[in-house]
């Protein structure tokens, strides 16, 4: 990326001409920055923008306007969501379950728009049923016993039978789950065309 710009200058016949000179220093340290500000404020960066800037940029660079979600326009944090969630290449571009999990699992745990690396989707359930439905489960946690009498760990009759104790083990927040279900039941984020999506919330 440029970051400096070439400098204007006088012409040799007046460069004796103080004015004319500082005209052009004055004029070189203008561009500069200029250049620098464009080269430091990060403009295709849309997750580290806010308000009509960040609509800007999403319309001018990428083709993608604000969504009206619940019947208000998404907030800047929903917005740079689906934008991540539309432009993401690292995924690759074939439609597989892991690349869906893997974008349902990065809209939810991504504050922003930003990548939080998504090593795991165990959260995201996706099954398929007839015709052409997709199932996509979400959920919160996992329960997983960790005691009771039906492991016979407690003295006789400290236990009903059969009674049991979990520990829940939670997952990425899932606040905004109900925006993501409203983005793919509106077609907001993009999905192919072929299936039905059915959004299931399992806080």
């Amino acid at each position: 990326m440029l970051t400096t710009t070439m400098p204007s200058y006088v012409y040799y016949e007046y460069s004796d001409d103080s004015d004319l000179q500082a005209f052009a220093r004055s004029y070189n340290t203008l561009t500069q920055q200029y250049v620098t500000w464009f080269a430091t404020i990060g403009l295709p960066i849309y997750t580290g923008l806010t308000g009509p800037l960040l609509d800007w940029i999403a319309n001018s660079i990428y083709g993608y306007y604000r969504p009206t979600l619940g019947g208000e326009l998404a907030t800047d944090d929903v917005f740079q969501r689906c934008l991540t969630w539309e432009f993401f290449k690292g995924d690759g571009t074939q439609f597989t379950i892991a690349w869906l999990k893997r974008r349902v699992e990065r809209w939810l745990g991504g504050p922003n728009g930003v990548d939080p690396g998504v090593n795991q989707t165990y959260q995201v359930s996706v099954t398929f049923g007839p015709p052409n439905i997709v199932y996509i489960n979400i959920l919160g946690g996992i329960a997983v016993v960790s005691g009771g009498a039906i492991f016979n760990e407690f003295p006789f009759n400290q236990k009903q039978f059969d009674e049991f104790d979990v520990t829940t083990y939670h997952y990425v927040d899932t606040t905004l789950a109900p925006k993501l279900k409203e983005a793919i039941d509106s077609g907001v984020v993009s999905l192919p065309f072929q299936y039905t999506y059915v959004v299931g919330i399992n806080p």
